[in-house]
């Protein structure tokens, strides 16, 4: 799984794919997945698969933004 932050307010959002013309496919906060602007974004950080439930636990992810981002790798 790979984050990203968004610089004007801080939320995070999980990076899914990288899309055409400076977009990226992200999954919001509130579990959407849009094609956003890369440069609204920090640069995705990876985290590693044993880590990603602490990232829950801690609320830098969400549970619905890591249920979405299981079902988009599992297709």
């Amino acid at each position: 799984m790979e984050i990203c932050k968004n610089k004007k307010t801080g939320k995070t959002f999980v990076y899914l794919d990288d899309e055409y013309n400076g977009q990226m496919l992200m999954v919001t906060p509130d579990g959407a997945v849009k094609a956003l602007e890369a440069d609204l974004f920090t640069e995705p950080v990876e985290i590693d698969d044993d880590e990603e439930e602490t990232v829950v636990g801690q609320g830098l992810v969400n549970d619905t933004q890591y249920a979405v981002y299981h079902r988009y790798h599992q297709n």
